[in-house]
C-alpha cells in the first residue's frame, strides 16, 4: 500500500481511511469542537418533571429517561381514614386496602347520599336478609340498578340466588313440539331428521337447533316449522363467507329435550365430522334419505350425488342397495378433506324413483328436476 501523508503537517496517515487527507491533529472538526458548537447552537434544556439536564437528548424530548420509564416523582397520598401511605395505589384511591374491606379498620363512615343505615342496600345485614331475592327484585325495591346490587353482594361476599327454570323450556317465547324426535314413526319425522343431519346446526350448548337454507326454498322451511309446531318467525341472514352473498332463510328451534333426542339418534354439534346413518324403520328410509339429499345432495340431468361423512354415505348406499339393488359409487373428495360422495348415474334411475315414489315433504326445486329428467 502506498504511503500517504497529511497535506498540512506531512505526518504519515497510511493507517487512516483511504479518503482521509488530514491527520487527526489537523482536522478542525474534532469531537470536542462539535460538542462546543452544539451547546452554542442549542440552549440548555431541563426535564419538565424532575429538572435534570437533557441538553444532549433529542430536541423534541421534554423529559429525562428516568421520568419517561419510571415516571415523575409523585405527591405522597395518605388514607383519609387511618393515615397509611397510599401513594402506590391507583390515583383515585382515597382509602387503603384494609379500610376499604367490608369490615375495615377505618373510622370514617362509609355512606352514600341518601343512605338509610342498617336498612340500606349498602348494609351487609340488609342484603343477607334478602339472600333469596334476585338482583332485579332488590334493585326494584331500592330503586337502583342490578349492577349496584351485584357490586355490593360481591363486596360483602354474598352469593347470588340460584336461577330455577322449567326443564322443558316453558319459559320460551315461541312454542315447539320438543318431543318431536322422541320416536321416528312418521314420514315427516324421518324427512326432517335427514334434513337436519344435512343442513341443520346443533347448538354446542345443547339448547336448540338452527336450520338455514337458500331463501328461494323458504316454502320448505315453512312446512318443516308447521310439522314441528314451531311458532318462531323465519329469519334472514347473509353469510359473511358466501361467495355469492345470497341470503339464507333461518329457522331456530329451541329446547334441550329436542336436542337431547337428536343426540340420541347420533346427531351432535360436530355432525360434519361424526354423522352416522341413523336407525329408522325400513318403510321410512326413503323419506330419511330424501331429506339428506335435499340438504346435501345434488340432482342433475344425468347424475346425482350425496355428500357426507364416510359412515353416513356408506349407510345410505347400503340402504339404497337393499331397497333398489343399485350400488352407488363412493369416492373421497379430491380437495383432501374428510368428505365423501355417493354417486349415481342414468343406470341408477331406480334410486330416484324409489326416493320420490311417496314424496310427502320434499324440496320443490330438486323434485322439479326429478320430474323433468328422471321419470
Amino acid at each position: 500500500m502506498a504511503q500517504r501523508t497529511c497535506r498540512d503537517c506531512g505526518k504519515d496517515i497510511s493507517g487512516l481511511h483511504g479518503s482521509a487527507k488530514l491527520c487527526l491533529t489537523c482536522r478542525p472538526d474534532t469531537t470536542k469542537q462539535r460538542t462546543q458548537r452544539r451547546r452554542a447552537r442549542y440552549p440548555e434544556r431541563f426535564c419538565a418533571d424532575c429538572g435534570a439536564e437533557i441538553t444532549n437528548l433529542h430536541g423534541n424530548v421534554r423529559r429525562c429517561l428516568r421520568c419517561r420509564t419510571v415516571g415523575p416523582p409523585r405527591e405522597r397520598r395518605y388514607c383519609r381514614d387511618c393515615g397509611v401511605d397510599i401513594t402506590d395505589l391507583y390515583a383515585l384511591a382515597l382509602r387503603c386496602e384494609a379500610c376499604r374491606a367490608p369490615n375495615g379498620r377505618g373510622t370514617a363512615p362509609r355512606t352514600h347520599q341518601g343512605c338509610a343505615g342498617s336498612d340500606c342496600y349498602c348494609s351487609r345485614d340488609a342484603l343477607a336478609a334478602m339472600a333469596l331475592l334476585s338482583s332485579a327484585e332488590i334493585a326494584k325495591r331500592f330503586d337502583i340498578t342490578q349492577q349496584t346490587v351485584n357490586y355490593w353482594r360481591k363486596k360483602f361476599g354474598l352469593p347470588r340466588p340460584p336461577v330455577t327454570r322449567p326443564i322443558h323450556g316453558n319459559n320460551q317465547k315461541y312454542g315447539t313440539d320438543r318431543d318431536f324426535f322422541a320416536r321416528i314413526d312418521t314420514p315427516a319425522k324421518a324427512y326432517i331428521l335427514g334434513f337436519i343431519i344435512a343442513d341443520g346446526s346443533i347448538h354446542k350448548n345443547g339448547k336448540g337447533v338452527t336450520i338455514a337454507i337458500q331463501k328461494n326454498d323458504v316454502s320448505l322451511l315453512r312446512e318443516i316449522a308447521a310439522e314441528l309446531g314451531c311458532t318462531a318467525p323465519i329469519g334472514r341472514k347473509v353469510p359473511s363467507r358466501s361467495p355469492s352473498g345470497m341470503p339464507l332463510a333461518v329457522l331456530n328451534l329451541c329446547g334441550r329435550k329436542l336436542t337431547a333426542d337428536l343426540n340420541a339418534l347420533g346427531v351432535h354439534h360436530d355432525k360434519s365430522y361424526t354423522a352416522t346413518y341413523p336407525t329408522v324403520p325400513e318403510h321410512l328410509e326413503s323419506h330419511l334419505i330424501r331429506g339428506l339429499w335435499d340438504g346435501d345432495g345434488w340432482i342433475g340431468k344425468r347424475q346425482f350425488s350425496l355428500a357426507g361423512t364416510h359412515a353416513l354415505v356408506e349407510g345410505v348406499a347400503d340402504s339404497i342397495y337393499r331397497h333398489t339393488g343399485c350400488r352407488l359409487r363412493i369416492r373421497k373428495a379430491s380437495n383432501g378433506s374428510d368428505c365423501y360422495y355417493a354417486q349415481g348415474s342414468r343406470r341408477d334411475r331406480a334410486v330416484m324413483q324409489w326416493l320420490y315414489a311417496d314424496p310427502g315433504l320434499a324440496m320443490a326445486r330438486k323434485a322439479g328436476v326429478y320430474w323433468l329428467h328422471w321419470m
